[in-house]
């Protein structure tokens, strides 16, 4: 069992990091991490052996999670050159490629099912952007929008990372024509200006499905008649995966981790 970093605000505000660490191994966490500072770590240890020789932490079980860390560690230690060849292999991108397919996850499907996008869809996301400092770098130019639209055809628009109540109108104008409305949403709980657009969409009274690409509290409060898939990241296995959902081609079988 293995800890996030226990310097989270979740864990230093309420409990106190060192704290917390004690407290973890005492719960039977194999590994514990605080993972920006020594000075943590040292005093961690220092408690932690405190509570050892106290009898607040068993050294039987501390001995038997130490052998475990040990036992894995000598698991996957490689043997033979060729021990980690099958990384890659056509199978893991296989099985990686339907593992994203099962992870979508409809939030809201007033018809039962993802409605059809017609002959001129408009896909509508902002670009991806860097959202904490243990973010990922951004990939490329990778876009919602121009991605679906190459593969479904219909319109791309690219709107802001938090649009402005001038933009959201703007787009608002250029839905009517279409035959759906697609948008793709990034941090758009925090970002708000996106679900404000979700909600221009969705007064034009057509199709409307909504795609949150990273946190699925995006899709919280949809209106009644538009669908919402959480899709988790903005990336092209999830684009591609997405792809064969919308043209219903894969069930959305994915469960939500959280409850909005």
């Amino acid at each position: 069992v293995l800890s996030d970093c226990m310097m989270m605000g979740a864990i230093k505000d309420h409990y106190g990091t060192v704290n917390g660490m004690v407290r973890a191994l005492q719960a039977g966490v194999d590994l514990i991490f605080a993972s920006h500072s020594i000075d943590l770590n040292v005093q961690a240890a220092e408690q932690m052996l405190k509570a050892v020789q106290e009898g607040s932490i068993s050294e039987e079980e501390l001995r038997a999670s130490t052998q475990k860390i040990l036992a894995y560690k000598k698991k996957i230690t490689p043997t033979k050159d060729d021990e980690f060849s099958c990384v890659g292999s056509k199978e893991h991108r296989e099985q990686i490629t339907r593992m994203y397919e099962q992870s979508l996850a409809a939030v809201q499907l007033p018809l039962g099912k993802l409605p059809p996008l017609g002959d001129c869809p408009l896909f509508i996301s902002c670009p991806p952007f860097i959202t904490t400092l243990v973010s990922n770098p951004i990939i490329g130019q990778i876009s919602f929008a121009e991605t679906l639209k190459a593969h479904f055809g219909g319109d791309a628009r690219t709107m802001s990372i938090d649009p402005a109540a001038e933009e959201v109108s703007a787009i608002a104008k250029s839905i009517p024509g279409h035959t759906a409305v697609v948008v793709g949403t990034y941090n758009g709980h925090i970002k708000k200006g996106q679900l404000e657009v979700v909600k221009a969409a969705a007064r034009s009274n057509m199709p409307v499905i909504a795609v949150s690409l990273r946190n699925p509290y995006d899709l919280k409060d949809l209106p009644d008649h538009v669908s919402g898939i959480a899709a988790y990241a903005y990336s092209y296995p999830v684009l591609d995966a997405l792809q064969k959902a919308l043209a219903g081609e894969t069930p959305l079988t994915g469960h939500l981790p959280v409850k909005l």
